[in-house]
């Protein structure tokens, strides 16, 4: 009887652990998520203001992406003429940088 105690004890630990290692796994992966979108929609204002003021146009983003060197790619097009648009935007220090293509 002792040993299927002690053995249950030992079972239960390692379940709790386990699900202790997931749930800060899963509150970690969440705030990275967060901080994410939070980035992305302040990129999207300054990126918004620089096509204003250099193309005097507004544009309206449709999806992104972040590159392996963790430059933020918004994708979208100009509103007045519905051409494609990608504005590279990267943090250099405590300055935003960003640069804009129109496809073709």
């Amino acid at each position: 009887m002792k040993i299927k105690k002690k053995v249950w004890i030992i079972i239960s630990s390692i379940i709790a652990i386990i699900l202790v290692f997931v749930i800060l796994i899963g509150g970690v992966y969440l705030k990275h998520k967060h901080d994410e979108k939070e980035l992305v929609a302040q990129s999207e204002k300054v990126a918004e203001k620089y096509i204003k003021e250099k193309e005097h146009s507004d544009v309206e983003f449709t999806h992104y992406e972040f590159t392996p060197m963790h430059t933020l790619m918004l994708y979208g097009y100009f509103k007045k003429n519905n051409k494609e648009i990608v504005v590279q935007m990267e943090k250099n220090g405590h300055k935003l940088e960003v640069g804009s293509y129109a496809k073709e």
